[in-house]
């Protein structure tokens, strides 16, 4: 298997489009400040980057490149400014040291 087809990489990519959807939501005015429906919308774009957040722990990568590129986004995204779920890093490492897996 090559690592283009090593399904980390998509999970990382629906965590940064679900992440993205949501912090621009939140900071577009019709967020926690703004009217119900903008609130709603929020919210529900959060939790579905923190489920994504969460799924990415479910794949477990299936070649070196592909568990370096979680490690790797799991660190930039914290650099960045941004912070996991609480106990996602616990987990986290809980799938780096028991790879490639069972």
């Amino acid at each position: 298997m090559s690592a283009h087809d090593d399904p980390i990489l998509t999970a990382i990519e629906a965590h940064r489009a679900a992440h993205a959807a949501w912090r621009e939501a939140a900071s577009d005015g019709e967020g926690a400040a703004g009217s119900p429906d903008g609130r709603a919308t929020t919210d529900r774009l959060r939790a579905a980057a923190e489920a994504a957040a969460w799924a990415l722990l479910d794949v477990m990568p299936t070649t070196p490149t592909g568990l370096l590129s979680l490690a790797t986004y799991a660190g930039d995204f914290v650099v960045a400014g941004n912070a996991w779920p609480e106990g996602w890093d616990q987990r986290f490492y809980a799938v780096v040291v028991r790879w490639p897996g069972d």
